[in-house]
């Protein structure tokens, strides 16, 4: 009897002992399971700026979060980061920390203070970018939370860089045929960084020939503040350009300051002069010998257009034209040609220029879309000297546009 009581009092011991463990066990695992949480991290200012040497920012971080337990918690940021287009290009080692107790749900609001070096190099990469960078801060305290506050760069003059400068004239072309006496302006897109202030000139090449050369004369000087704290963009138009001198002419923008460091962009364009192709009157014209397509091919986007070269011959350009005097051609007033075809009552439909030593060529997508189905069409070639003048030319050849 006495057994059987005790052995009952074991059981109910080891079943009382069991659920405690159990109990303890869940409540523990409940706790495990509640992880402390930063709420929101909000930098104070949210941007910042330093010069484009660098320098130093101050930021305050605000820090917002909820007590999941009553034991003393620890709030961490051991680094700081700068990215550029979300990839970190510096990463500072500056601990930031807080140890703080409160009763579980309390919600606290945590204040860090810092400064920041911004580098030099880390200055010209930020200008360098559209869009400036970011300071970001990972702060946890068992679960992790991010913040960030911007970071751009502004700064004296003369730190300005040229990026890219892109030519045209005012049609958008890079070539031009005019008439004596048009107006003709250049423009030039100009890609910059930092802030300063832009010295250049609109120069003419005087004497020039088609490789370039010559004297140069100004024409305009442009004086013109710029300021970006990223990838800056503006646009400069030329005075109107000389069109008196018959012949081939050539315009550049040369860039005073900053200095870039490379080539200054030029664009040539050719004055008709009243004598055809540009030649003086007794000038002898030599023949180019074509070498395909045969006459009366179809012409597709493999078609290739081959010739001998030309001795003398700095560039060539094939000319597609309509088969009769046909008053829907353009007459060389759109085509990116350097010498227009004024020797021919026929209509100028599209064109190409190629360098020297290439005596292969194909037509563009852009080129054939000036052409219309189920017609056929003359071509030719010419080869250009160096001061502009015809120098040989093929005769007059069919194609069919099929």
């Amino acid at each position: 009897m006495v057994r059987n009581l005790v052995h009952k009092h074991l059981q109910a011991v080891t079943s009382l002992f069991r659920k405690a463990l159990l109990f303890l066990g869940l409540s523990l695992f409940i706790t495990s399971s509640v992880q402390a949480t930063v709420d929101r991290i909000t930098a104070l200012p949210g941007t910042v700026s330093t010069g484009p040497n660098g320098g130093t920012v101050r930021l305050n971080w605000r820090v917002e979060r909820t007590a999941v337990t009553a034991i003393a918690t620890i709030t961490i940021s051991p680094v700081v980061d700068i990215k550029v287009n979300g990839a970190v290009i510096a990463t500072f080692s500056s601990s930031l920390s807080q140890t703080t107790t409160n009763p579980i749900g309390t919600k606290e609001i945590l204040s860090f203070s810092e400064t920041i070096q911004i580098s030099a190099s880390i200055a010209r990469t930020i200008a360098k970018t559209p869009g400036g960078a970011t300071i970001t801060r990972t702060f946890s305290d068992g679960a992790a939370l991010t913040g960030q506050a911007n970071l751009s760069i502004s700064g004296a003059a003369g730190v300005l860089s040229i990026r890219r400068i892109e030519l045209s004239f005012d049609n958008g072309g890079k070539t031009r045929v005019v008439e004596e006496n048009d107006t003709l302006r250049a423009i030039a897109e100009v890609s910059f960084g930092a802030n300063g202030t832009l010295k250049a000139e609109w120069r003419l090449l005087n004497s020039v020939n088609i490789k370039g050369g010559g004297s140069e004369r100004r024409l305009a000087v442009v004086r013109m503040p710029l300021r970006s704290s990223g990838q800056g963009q503006t646009r400069i138009v030329s005075p109107p350009l000389p069109t008196r001198t018959q012949g081939l002419q050539q315009i550049r923008l040369v860039i005073l300051d900053p200095d870039i460091g490379s080539e200054f962009p030029s664009l040539k364009y050719y004055v008709n002069p009243g004598s055809i192709d540009g030649q003086t009157p007794g000038t002898a014209i030599q023949n180019i010998e074509i070498n395909s397509p045969l006459e009366g091919t179809n012409l597709t986007p493999a078609t290739v257009f081959s010739w001998l070269s030309v001795s003398g011959a700095v560039a060539y350009q094939i000319e597609i034209f309509t088969n009769t005097d046909d008053p829907s051609g353009n007459n060389g007033k759109s085509s990116e040609l350097l010498i227009s075809p004024i020797d021919t009552n026929l209509k100028l439909v599209t064109g190409k220029v190629v360098p020297e030593g290439t005596t292969r060529a194909g037509l563009t997508e852009f080129n054939l879309r000036h052409l219309s189905r189920n017609l056929s069409y003359k071509w030719r070639i010419r080869a250009i000297g160096t001061e502009g003048t015809v120098i040989a030319r093929s005769g007059l050849r069919e194609v069919i546009y099929p």
